[in-house]
């Protein structure tokens, strides 16, 4: 009976202490989170981003720019400074997937014009000479905007083969707010360039300048908080912990903490 009584008192011992283990390790993982969004408030520690494109008639290009003056807002009013170390605008055809995206970028904003309803062949074709698809993007976000001649010429689906491209390579994928109006498409951000009434000289209108700028800046807002940091998430998870029975994590139970916190 003693021993039956030791026994229970050890069980209901060891019970508290894992409770109290994980009460622990639950916290330390919600102070983390706002150590984290402090750190890229005092902009120590913000995403880096790359915009990439292909071309034809600067028209995509322009779109990307405008893009980027959105994540610059989005950094200014969170930080009061965008520093140029944190983001690039590069044609596709100059970006080395290893050094501009596997080693460097955080976030891939992916463009490109219409061609018969589909992404231009020569920045698919980069794409596929250039980027490495056994490298992990996960911890990465992916966001998608694209051009195109007519209302009805298959700019949408270009955004969607963008997007359906960034999920191959395991990205997580930003939308834009499509709620605020027609010119916010729900996939990505788009321009018009040469149908009625937005065919003045092939110029991108006013109205894409606008949702093409809240896109970038929602990009990099939601990219501050889903983007697991350079510090190492996996390394984070392990030495927050406590208790021995957590200290004993494995990695690919570690990485699967950090992606689904």
């Amino acid at each position: 009976m003693q021993s039956l009584g030791l026994l229970l008192l050890l069980a209901a011992t060891s019970a508290g202490t894992t409770v109290f283990a994980a009460k622990e390790y639950e916290y330390s993982m919600l102070k983390s989170d706002k150590e984290d969004t402090e750190n890229y408030r005092d902009c120590s520690s913000l995403p880096r981003v790359l915009i990439t494109y292909y071309s034809d008639t600067n028209n995509t290009q322009r779109l990307g720019e405008w893009i980027m003056a959105g994540v610059r807002e989005g950094v200014s009013e969170n930080c009061g400074v965008a520093s140029e170390s944190t983001l690039k605008l590069l044609p596709i055809e100059h970006v080395d997937f290893q050094e501009h995206i596997a080693d460097w970028a955080d976030v891939v904003v992916l463009g490109s014009p219409t061609y018969y309803g589909n992404p231009a062949p020569e920045a698919l074709a980069r794409i596929e000479q250039n980027w490495n698809w056994s490298y992990d993007c996960s911890r990465k976000v992916g966001a998608v905007f694209a051009t195109g001649g007519g209302i009805h010429s298959g700019t949408e689906s270009v955004l969607l083969s963008l997007m359906r491209t960034l999920l191959a390579f395991r990205f997580m994928i930003v939308g834009s707010d499509a709620s605020r109006g027609g010119t916010y498409s729900a996939y990505g951000a788009t321009a018009i360039t040469a149908t009625s009434p937005f065919d003045n000289t092939r110029a991108i209108r006013a109205e894409f300048h606008e949702a093409a700028v809240m896109f970038g800046k929602r990009v990099f807002l939601l990219a501050t908080r889903y983007v697991v940091p350079k510090c190492n998430m996996l390394d984070k998870v392990i030495l927050r912990t406590t208790s021995p029975r957590y200290n004993d994590i494995s990695s690919k139970q570690a990485r699967k903490l950090a992606q689904f916190r």
